[in-house]
């Protein structure tokens, strides 16, 4: 019994030693007519604490086996930022005529790659650097990802791979991929149909939200436009689209990134302060830590813009840029927590926008280390990032349709106070003006009409009559009653109410002699709402005043037609007329326009030197009319 459980932990013990030396000796193999072979697991790697180690120094370190294999993890550079070798076996089967092999590493967020082919005597037969640090000129293989083109003849290699990244806390994902070079042009060929749809669909966003800011003049659109337009240039950087780029010799490093990262989060927070209403539903303190946010955003993209290098400089600013994304992640969830409480319907919107990017975040940073799961996400992020802002445009639309029917109906709230103010004001006004007409008829009319009274009796006597004085004094006291009739029927004139508009029109200007003015109308015998007939009036009286005063007309037209709700009212005289780019609004035209819109109507004015002038009055009498 005692042999057997010694059997059994010598086994326990043998079993992890020769998986490892399986996966030291582990060989990828290329077979004659292969598309890709994958090489993830059992990849030697060494760590260069020094990043300054050569090819030389590491082979020897190889050969002495002080290697560590990659598992099911990624090779994860962390905060250490060292330089890596990968290393691992090669057997190619194919001959020559067969074509070149393409080894591309599957990570975009490279710095710099360097690759050692050596063959069974140690000789190296392929050495060549790409990446963002080398200039174009310099490549092996003008490519986004880190390219190497080889063409190796039947038999055993080792491939060293160099892979240099300074950008904080990266992981670099296996599996790395050799290709055969016709299936690499099926790869670059769908992935460049997938980028032109991303690039082509960012675009269309950013073009449309400028449209929209230009159009409408709202901040929101242009933030919205700033930050489609940061995506699109972190997205360009991350993927080394610059060697797109004729005629240049320039590369991407961490500060251009991180530049296109921090204009990102900054314009995303001030979007949100617009798109999550803010000012609504957030409190002051809140608002406040978000414009903070985005102002220490702002002096960060700054102090990036300095050419300094020192390692400390750098090690700072991309730990502050770790912290300034948590505080606008964190602020901009603050927002949406206050506007899904107050259920407001666009955050719904930004929920479903968001949910599958934080699930890609989370899959992407957490579950890949804590979990062990060797997932790349990569292109599954672009497309939530397209699927984002997708959601967030009709967002927007939602929003705006939401904001525009809230400020109808204030603009309908105004316009209803508006008119009952002034139906309140023209009550008054007519309440005075019954009044005044009152009292001039009955006191000051009476008085008046006492005193003809005593003048006719004292007319009976002969000296009395023949006397000039008493002549002129009769004569005058004639005209005075006369003219209080006349001021009491036009401030308040019984006609209007007693008879109706057509009536109280016809009696004023008829008998009026110059100018020379026609009336014609049509469909005023339903009579209308009092105060809409007394508010017309008002206007007819104070057009044909300017008629009368200015104008020096000869001829005057009133028109008054009514179909149904609406009511047309034309005053045209042939005039002086006068330069419509000149003239200035007076009280009376003032006047006219208030009564045009208490009316919903519309007011059009046309003269012309010495031709005349034109007025149209367009009234709405809807929901005004009297019941029957």
């Amino acid at each position: 019994m005692q042999r057997q459980i010694l059997f059994f932990f010598l086994i326990l013990w043998l079993f992890p030693n020769v998986a490892i030396a399986q996966k030291s000796d582990k060989v990828y193999i290329l077979p004659k007519q292969y598309s890709q072979v994958r090489i993830d697991r059992g990849v030697a790697y060494i760590e260069d604490s020094t990043n300054h180690a050569d090819f030389a120094s590491i082979l020897k370190l190889y050969k002495s086996g002080k290697t560590s294999f990659i598992n099911d993890r990624e090779l994860n550079f962390g905060r250490k930022r060292y330089n890596y070798w990968m290393i691992f076996g090669l057997q190619n089967q194919n001959s020559d005529d067969f074509g070149a092999s393409i080894l591309r590493i599957e990570e975009p967020f490279i710095d710099e790659a360097e690759c050692y082919i050596v063959d069974s005597k140690d000789s190296v037969i392929y050495n060549t650097k790409t990446g963002r640090q080398v200039s174009i000129n310099k490549m092996a293989v003008k490519s986004r990802m880190a390219t190497f083109a080889f063409d190796l003849k039947e038999g055993r290699y080792t491939v060293f791979l160099k892979i240099t990244n300074r950008f904080s806390n990266y992981k670099l994902r296996t599996p790395t991929i050799i290709y055969s070079d016709s299936a690499i042009y099926e790869v670059e060929e769908q992935e460049r149909i997938f980028y032109s749809l991303f690039l082509g669909m960012t675009i269309f966003v950013i073009v449309m939200s400028l449209m929209l800011f230009i159009f409408f003049k709202e901040k929101i659109y242009l933030f919205y436009s700033l930050t489609s337009l940061s995506m699109l240039a972190l997205y360009l950087l991350i993927e080394n689209y610059w060697q797109k780029i004729p005629f240049t010799n320039v590369y991407t490093n961490w500060r251009e990134i991180t530049i296109a990262f921090c204009m990102v989060l900054v314009c995303y927070v001030q979007f949100s302060l617009r798109y999550l209403s803010v000012k609504r539903y957030s409190k002051p303190w809140q608002i406040k830590f978000g414009r903070i946010t985005s102002v220490v955003i702002a002096v960060n993209i700054i102090a990036l813009m300095i050419p300094i290098e020192q390692k400390s400089w750098v090690k700072f600013l991309q730990e502050f840029d770790s912290f300034l994304a948590l505080s606008a992640i964190f602020i901009v969830y603050v927002y949406l927590f206050n506007a899904l409480r107050n259920k407001f319907t666009p955050s719904y919107f930004f929920v479903v926008g968001n949910f599958p990017l934080a699930i890609v975040a989370i899959i992407d940073n957490v579950l890949v280390e804590i979990v062990s799961m060797n997932l790349r996400v990569e292109k599954i992020g672009y497309y939530t990032i397209l699927f984002e802002v997708f959601v967030l445009m009709l967002g927007i639309v939602y929003r705006f349709r939401i904001f525009a029917d809230e400020k109808t109906a204030l603009q309908k709230s105004i316009n209803e106070q508006q008119r009952s103010n002034y139906e309140t004001q023209l009550q008054i006004q007519e309440n005075e003006r019954s009044r005044i007409a009152r009292s001039l008829h009955d006191s000051v009319g009476a008085i008046l009409a006492s005193v003809k009274m005593n003048f006719d009796l004292m007319k009976d006597k002969k000296e009395v009559r023949e006397d000039e004085t008493f002549k002129n004094s009769y004569s005058m006291l004639g005209e005075a009653i006369r003219e209080v009739r006349r001021v009491s029927h036009d401030i308040m004139p019984s006609v209007l109410v007693r008879y109706g508009l057509e009536s109280a029109v016809k009696q004023i200007y008829e008998k009026v002699q110059k100018p020379a003015i026609t009336i014609h109308t049509d469909g005023l015998e339903e009579r209308f709402d009092l105060q809409q007939e007394l508010t017309v009036y008002r206007i007819v009286q104070e057009l044909m005043s300017n008629v009368m005063r200015h104008a020096d007309a000869t001829e005057a037209s009133i028109i008054l037609i009514r179909n149904n709700n609406e009511l047309v009212i034309k005053v045209i005289d042939n005039g002086k007329g006068f330069d419509q780019s000149l003239k200035k609004d007076g009280m009376g035209l003032e006047n006219i326009r208030s009564r045009v819109k208490y009316l919903d109507g519309k007011l059009n004015v046309t003269s012309t030197q010495n031709k005349g002038t034109t007025v149209v009055v367009m009234a709405n009498l809807k929901d005004k009319q009297l019941e029957s």
